[in-house]
């Protein structure tokens, strides 16, 4: 889990230190031309990495809740079953 997370981090940094490159080089030097839309297209890709964040959270929180659930369930079981013996 941590070494995702630090991947996502650096891809994330990595998508915002080129979209200001580019935003550089088309307001300074020109290089680049507004029908490229590379700043459009760096802009896309940090909302995915934004939406990935904001499903991985949900899936942890969905997986936690469920585990515990699991664990509640097999706690009881196991204490009624003791109660039968």
């Amino acid at each position: 889990m941590p070494l995702r997370f630090i991947f996502n981090f650096l891809f994330y940094y990595l998508l915002v230190v080129i979209y200001f490159i580019f935003a550089y080089f088309k307001r300074h030097l020109g290089i680049v031309g507004s029908g490229v839309r590379w700043m459009s297209i760096c802009l896309v890709l940090m909302n995915m990495v934004h939406v990935s964040y904001a499903l991985q959270l949900v899936v942890k929180k969905d997986f936690t809740i469920a585990h515990s659930q699991r664990v509640s369930r097999r706690e009881v079981v196991v204490s009624s079953s003791g109660l039968m013996k």
